[in-house]
């Protein structure tokens, strides 16, 4: 039996018009809604993108009980060059953790304890100057610098 997670998938960025498409198929593979308890439904979905775009606030996604980590999602969107935070609510065996993709400033997952994600080791270690591990660091205190509202542009 696989583990199940609640999951908020939040999107950022600049995101071409021409790319709704393979967003939508992605986001109905893993049927993320617009709301807790909401299934996929694509006028759904585009209204949320077009509200995101109209308030300059990310767009915002989620599901109960997602069985994976969203990898071909997650995939997609680095493809993309979104940013995005996929925060998945944990269960009895596992922590809360919510993975980041700031292209080009910040990547990793993160344990998360009361709502504030943890720096791990390995980020440490990735992070090779004291101007990098202080951003690094900087940055995970405040949930990984906050996400930039989604454009859509032609």
């Amino acid at each position: 039996m696989s583990e199940r997670y609640d999951v908020r998938v939040r999107i950022g960025g600049k995101l071409k018009r021409t790319d709704v498409d393979p967003l939508l198929a992605k986001l109905s593979a893993e049927e993320l809604g617009t709301g807790w308890g909401e299934e996929f439904h694509e006028a759904d979905v585009r209204s949320a993108l077009a509200f995101a775009d109209g308030t300059g606030q990310p767009a915002e996604f989620m599901t109960h009980e997602s069985d994976g980590e969203l990898d071909d999602l997650r995939t997609l969107l680095q493809s993309l060059n979104l940013f995005y935070h996929v925060e998945l609510s944990g269960n009895d065996q596992y922590a809360p953790t919510t993975a980041v993709w700031h292209p080009g400033e910040l990547e990793g997952h993160f344990l998360t304890s009361d709502n504030k994600p943890v720096i791990l080791l390995e980020l440490i270690q990735e992070a090779n100057t004291e101007a990098k591990l202080k951003k690094l660091i900087g940055d995970t205190i405040t949930l990984a610098a906050p996400l930039p509202g989604l454009q859509l542009v032609d």
